[in-house]
């Protein structure tokens, strides 16, 4: 006689700990290497993601009648470390507090807890930042604190060319892509060498499905290639290798289904092709897999296996081919605008450029490389006039009080004397920081040369000097640096860093936002990599 039970009637020693905690010791490549690279800005991100998201999961299981020892089940504690690794280092430690109340508190215990969210918890977070604070989540800075862009919108604006040759060849592009040596990005995602042993130990741990990163890695590099771009670019850039290993093999927000499983993969790919290639961000594998998330439920639908002796639901295969056939036409609509809205914003882009240049500089100048040359963290371009005299137009950004970013172009004179400046983004105090839009403060610049020692009484335009005394040491620098630059471009002290600086389009962006060049300027909440000489308690 056989003893009946109740089930489940096959048991095994997997715990959803133990299945946490292999995803823990699966991010310690990335951890490590977050720290080897950024020191202790790292630490404290993850420091800080992990206390304010376990803290919230407690409270909020109290409030929901549940014991708040669920912190220790492990779900949290990888949401939260997640978060911590798909930021840049330079985000404001309070502002990682709120991107982990945010993803813990909305995309996980709002809907039951674990095992309840239709959302990746981290992607939450991440995405309720870059809503929130969208220049400080897509601005980059080197450890040491130079502004850089990262490698999709230096190509996007450089080329592929230009970026490969100022790293030494092709192949020492793709070594760097794969270890993060001089790529920026978020603390995790850098180093894709650091990603793939984590995916190799998830792997043999049986934690997730081998064939999902890849196929998501491979859809992409796929359509990057028959787009006629670089197939291993598309791979090895941004967090693709890190969203698929990571993100793409959540048990709870991704299907159930083997079948499923895969066309989840395929379609995260696909979307992060699309939205990379036709959309303003450059990688756009968070918004990829968010979106991946919201259809799970249809996938696991029309992927159910068939019951033996049942025939195939053809209802099920007329809506998985209506939905690709819609995808289909919104995505070739979202491109063809895409396309439009680009053209407009070059020619518009292109105007506001030589409005600058003409304020700056008050005459006819011949520009000659409009891609100039790089070096700590400024853009010089080149250009003559009638008699062949060389000048420079400078386009960089400084710390304001507060660690605010100023964004400014400035006119170097065949002397090294300054031209002109005008300022493109501030986000200063009315009344003081503000008031270097003054154009009796801007045009007081004319005819300065490096040898000026600040005057508070004639450099600073207000009673507070934080502001004014840091952009007079940058300008002062700029003109210094200017003095080595020889005839071919090239500099003769040291070699161009190829990552110094951003584009000549984020600047023409910032002259857009800005508006017209007599010194009207938006506000902005961005960070920048200025040198803190001065005490930030001199400005009251």
């Amino acid at each position: 006689m056989y003893k009946v039970t109740e089930s489940p009637h096959v048991r095994i020693k997997d715990t959803l700990e133990w299945v946490m905690w292999d995803v823990v010791i699966a991010l310690l490549p990335c951890i490590l290497s977050a720290v080897y690279y950024f020191g202790l800005k790292a630490i404290g991100i993850i420091a800080v993601s992990v206390s304010a998201g376990l803290a919230t999961e407690a409270v909020m299981a109290k409030t929901m009648d549940k014991s708040w020892k669920c912190i220790f089940d492990g779900s949290g504690l990888v949401a939260t470390l997640l978060l911590a690794l798909i930021i840049p280092h330079t985000v404001p430690l309070w502002m990682v507090a709120m991107g982990s109340v945010f993803g813990i508190g909305i995309g996980k215990m709002a809907y039951g807890g674990v095992g309840q969210n239709i959302f990746n918890p981290a992607l939450v977070g991440r995405i309720f930042m870059m809503v929130s604070f969208p220049r400080y989540l897509f601005s980059f800075y080197t450890p040491d604190g130079v502004a850089a862009p990262t490698i999709f919108p230096l190509i996007k604006y450089r080329g592929l060319n230009w970026v490969t040759e100022s790293m030494g060849g092709r192949l020492e592009f793709y070594k760097a892509l794969l270890v993060g040596k001089d790529i920026l990005g978020s603390i995790g995602e850098t180093n894709k060498a650091a990603i793939l042993i984590g995916f190799l130990y998830l792997g043999f741990r049986k934690r997730l499905k081998w064939r999902v990163p890849i196929l998501v890695v491979a859809s992409k590099g796929l359509l990057s290639y028959f787009y006629g771009a670089d197939p291993v670019l598309s791979m090895l850039g941004g967090g693709l290798f890190f969203g698929a290993v990571y993100m793409c093999t959540d048990m709870v927000s991704g299907p159930v289904t083997e079948r499923g499983k895969g066309v989840f993969a395929v379609l995260v790919g696909t979307l992060a092709f699309f939205i990379a290639n036709y959309t303003s961000h450059p990688a756009g594998i968070g918004y990829a897999i968010l979106l991946g998330n919201l259809v799970t439920p249809l996938i696991n639908r029309y992927t159910e296996p068939r019951v033996y002796g049942k025939d195939r639901d053809m209802k099920k295969i007329y809506g998985i081919l209506s939905v690709l056939i819609l995808f289909i036409i919104g995505i070739s609509i979202l491109g063809s605008v895409e396309k439009i809205s680009e053209k407009r914003n070059e020619v518009r882009k292109n105007k506001q450029m030589e409005e600058m240049k003409s304020y700056i500089f008050q005459k006819n100048l011949r520009f000659q490389d409009e891609d100039g040359i790089f070096h700590e963290g400024y853009i010089f371009i080149p250009a003559y006039d009638e008699e062949g005299g060389k000048y420079y137009l400078v386009l960089g950004e400084t710390k304001g009080y507060g660690s605010k970013m100023i964004k400014f172009a400035l006119g170097i004179t065949p002397d090294r004397n300054i031209a002109g400046v005008s300022i493109l983004e501030e986000s200063e105090t009315e009344g003081l920081g503000a008031a270097i839009r003054d154009k009796k403060w801007l045009e007081h610049w004319r005819g300065m040369d490096s040898g000026h020692q600040f005057n508070k009484e004639i450099d600073a335009a207000a009673g507070a000097t934080y502001t004014y005394k840091n952009i007079h040491k940058i300008f002062m620098d700029i003109l210094d640096s200017s003095k080595v630059l020889t005839e071919k471009g090239s500099y003769q002290d040291d070699e161009t860093d190829g990552y110094g600086g951003a584009t000549d389009s984020d600047w023409e962006d910032g002259a857009e936002d800005g508006g017209e060049y007599d010194e009207k300027s938006e506000e902005t909440d961005s960070q920048a990599g200025a040198s803190p000489e001065w005490n930030e308690g001199e400005e009251k």
